[in-house]
């Protein structure tokens, strides 16, 4: 059974401080702050320690972050000077390996990938529950397969910053998911998602916790705080 709170693991690097979920928003934690969501494919909602996937819209995930927040401030899980937001790609791919080579986690065949992720070789086609897979460097769970994450990128984080968010249509999805090939999978290979997921792919989110008064890493702050 997976934690109905977010557990969210240190990543530390240079003057960068922040905190990444361990899995993936699951079902239950979704449901939540939502409990009346209706989901594009209803066969999925009540699957609770399984990745929340076909949100309706990419912003219904901003709303989420919104409420999360609140109640973690009022909880006294965070304070006022923390926020909940998607993390960027470079935020990812950072947690995903901090300063290892990825030859260095998978090997050079990247035979140990089924170690760590659900994919092509392994996953029998179809999502699994979170957790199922050994943790990366961060004690991350899940950054290889199972299903793609969303992340911010520069554009998007831009396009935010004009307040032009009727230009977003996609964004970029990292970690492959379980029906990719172990190449598809790795940080360097990411898909593009419309924000709508107009096509059902098995695209989730983690979530980050960060500070308004440090810089989030090599990007250009916080879609949400700006």
């Amino acid at each position: 059974m997976v934690d109905n709170n977010l557990v969210f693991s240190n990543i530390l690097e240079y003057k960068y401080d922040f905190k990444v979920s361990e899995s993936v928003v699951t079902y239950n934690q979704w449901k939540k702050e939502f409990s009346n969501y209706d989901f594009n494919n209803k066969s999925l909602d009540s699957r609770n320690d399984y990745p929340v996937i076909f949100i309706n819209n990419f912003f219904d995930i901003i709303r989420y972050c919104d409420a999360l927040e609140k109640r973690m401030i009022k909880e006294g899980l965070i304070n006022d000077s923390q926020y909940i937001d998607l993390l960027n790609v470079n935020e990812w791919e950072y947690s995903c390996l901090g300063t290892k080579s990825e030859i260095e986690v998978l090997g050079d065949d990247y035979e140990r990938l089924k170690i760590f992720g659900w994919y092509e070789a392994n996953s029998g086609d179809k999502v699994h529950m979170v957790k199922g897979k050994r943790p990366t460097i961060f004690n991350l769970y899940d950054m290889y397969g199972n299903v793609m994450e969303w992340c911010y990128d520069e554009e998007i984080e831009n396009k935010f910053h004009l307040l032009s968010l009727k230009e977003i249509e996609v964004l970029p999805a990292l970690g492959g998911c379980f029906y990719d090939n172990d190449i598809n999978c790795l940080i360097n290979k990411y898909n593009f998602v419309g924000i709508n997921n107009q096509y059902g792919e098995p695209v989730g989110f983690r979530l980050g916790v960060f500070n308004k008064n440090i810089n989030r890493l090599l990007g250009n702050g916080s879609p949400r705080y700006r």
